[in-house]
């Protein structure tokens, strides 16, 4: 599993550097002037050749030099609902004792998202990273790309960092009638009837409906509870008449995050499985409900 943590101090290894367009005509300028001295000999085109490379030359460095040392450090994002912008936190860690300028941060292959015109010597600066979001599960984030033209906006030097934790990305919440399996009844363990539930084999007799059963009812069993405590909300996978699994898991994301205000209790069955707790539990349960059949 992608650690939720991780940091990475940026050194010669994964350095990128090339020209930008005004450095491509630059570029193009200096072989000019060399072709341009080689016809007629003027000691002065030369000159400036060799001028304008070493300035090229030297903003390889200076670029460089602005990212080389820099430390990142990244924690996961917070669950999103389907739709939503994730953000991932960036720390931008300044050890040296010298300013670093111009700064870039973003997603590889995209536009920068975050411009830094100034990190100072020894100082840290927290970013938030936006990153769109599709369906729900995980969601791998693509590689961070940071990079800097500085100082004269003729070379673009750059580093990519891969390997950043998912998003966990919850059902959109969909608004619906749906009626729940169960409903809902008191909670808590006691002598009193709570709900019925499906038949299991193994559970005593005295537990039967039989009332229900003798009027042409399903075989299912009685469950008790005493009146303290909240109320119980079952949410049941399963008994959704949605076909839609992407739209059966928004609608029960839509409940939890309705009943997640109320005083009561969330149960959610799923999978031959009933879970209980609060409502991101449930919500992380969703994200996946359904993948393996898929």
């Amino acid at each position: 599993m992608t650690p939720r943590e991780g940091s990475h101090t940026l050194g010669w290894q994964g350095l990128r550097c090339l020209p930008t367009p005004a450095g491509w005509a630059t570029l193009a300028l200096v072989g000019v002037l060399v072709l341009l001295a080689r016809w007629t000999g003027l000691d002065a085109l030369r000159l400036l050749a060799v001028w304008l490379a070493a300035i090229l030359l030297g903003s390889v460095w200076l670029a460089c030099r602005t990212l080389l040392g820099l430390r990142l450090e990244w924690a996961a994002a917070h669950p999103v609902f389907a739709g939503q912008p994730a953000e991932l936190p960036v720390v931008l860690a300044n050890p040296a004792m010298r300013a670093r300028t111009g700064l870039a941060l973003g997603w590889d292959g995209q536009p920068a998202v975050v411009q830094l015109a100034v990190l100072a010597a020894a100082s840290r600066r927290t970013c938030g990273l936006d990153h769109s979001t599709g369906t729900r599960g995980w969601q791998p984030l693509p590689p961070l790309r940071i990079s800097s033209c500085q100082p004269f906006g003729l070379v673009r030097a750059w580093a990519c960092l891969s390997g950043l934790p998912a998003v966990r990305v919850w059902p959109c919440p969909l608004e619906s009638g749906l009626p729940l399996a169960a409903g809902r009844h008191p909670g808590g363990q006691g002598d009193e009837w709570q709900e019925l539930l499906p038949w299991r084999p193994g559970q005593p007799a005295s537990r039967v409906a039989w009332k229900i059963r003798a009027h042409g009812g399903p075989l299912v069993q009685s469950r008790f509870g005493d009146s303290a405590g909240p109320a119980v909300e079952w949410l049941d996978w399963d008994a959704s008449p949605e076909p839609d699994l992407d739209r059966r898991a928004g609608l029960l994301a839509g409940r939890v995050v309705q009943l997640a205000q109320q005083p009561v209790s969330l149960r959610l069955r799923l999978a031959g499985r009933e879970l209980a707790g609060g409502p991101a539990r449930l919500l992380d349960a969703l994200a996946d409900a359904g993948r393996e059949a898929a």
